[in-house]
């Protein structure tokens, strides 16, 4: 019989194992540093560049770093249950009374809460720092574009946990695991970048008769390529700006967070479906 109040114990349970054996993991002593470091030296160069810059539009700057938290969170991901498998560790816990559902959950919940922890540090420093080497004090006003940026930041990296989770469960090796999770991340991003090439190669012509979003002269297939990388939703300066009736991709803000909840909630799902199914021997 479904006890949902143990369910959401377990869930807890694994989620807290999943954080602490992440945080403690070389990988990701090694990349969270480095992105420490890069976090750093942009809110140096926005403090001493910038000097009427608010201290928040350094988020604007570390979108520029998607690429590597989001590779974080593709290898963070990736063999959280393949890894299981592999030890044999993953027998010890479905003996429990636990559901095959709450494993899934439990381990993407962790992975979600490193990614999340690093990036929201490395934000509140760069935001520090930033005001200190401009000498502009933050202003009231400035609280909700800097929330909602980070938790735009953030909706779009469960995506991409959510594509690691989905790897490491239709795999058994860890190693292959990592290895098919980067090939998403590098496939995801060329597609991405293709559309925008082959679109604005499709829309050349009207677009000197044009004078709206030369995104919306895209070929539908080009817009498909775009929106199915989780990067390409990115709504930090859309906020940051106040503008939010600004269209990203094509989207308005209302749609592009729609879009990536329902993208990670999608995989989530076939996740927990497929290990729901999967006979593990």
């Amino acid at each position: 019989m479904y006890d949902a109040q143990r369910e959401i114990r377990n869930i807890g349970t694994i989620a807290t194992k999943e954080f602490r054996d992440n945080v403690g993991s070389k990988r990701f002593i090694f990349i969270g540093f480095f992105y420490l470091l890069f976090a750093v030296v942009l809110s140096l160069v926005t403090g001493y560049v910038s000097k009427d810059t608010r201290p928040y539009m350094v988020l604007g700057m570390m979108e520029s770093l998607n690429l590597i938290v989001a590779l974080l969170a593709v290898i963070i991901s990736a063999d959280t249950l393949s890894l299981e498998k592999k030890d044999r560790t993953v027998y010890q816990l479905l003996s429990k009374p636990v559901e095959r559902s709450s494993v899934v959950i439990g381990k993407y919940l962790g992975c979600l809460a490193v990614i999340a922890t690093l990036f929201t540090a490395c934000a509140l420093l760069a935001y520090a720092l930033t005001a200190v080497f401009s000498g502009t004090m933050p202003a009231p006003g400035d609280l909700i574009p800097f929330v909602g940026a980070i938790l735009a930041e953030n909706l779009m990296l469960a995506a991409y946990i959510a594509i690691g989770v989905l790897v490491s469960t239709v795999t058994k090796n860890p190693f292959i695991s990592i290895m098919a999770a980067f090939l998403a991340w590098v496939v995801l991003f060329m597609t991405s970048t293709m559309g925008n090439i082959v679109g604005l190669f499709a829309a050349q012509e009207s677009m000197l008769f044009y004078a709206g979003d030369t995104f919306d002269l895209y070929p539908v297939y080009a817009k498909a390529m775009i929106w199915v990388d989780p990067m390409s939703h990115g709504m930090v300066s859309q906020l940051l700006s106040g503008n939010t009736g600004t269209a990203i991709a094509g989207l308005p803000l209302w749609a592009n967070v729609a879009f990536l909840l329902g993208y990670a909630l999608l995989l989530l799902t076939a996740a927990v479906m497929l290990f729901k199914n999967q006979d593990i021997t």
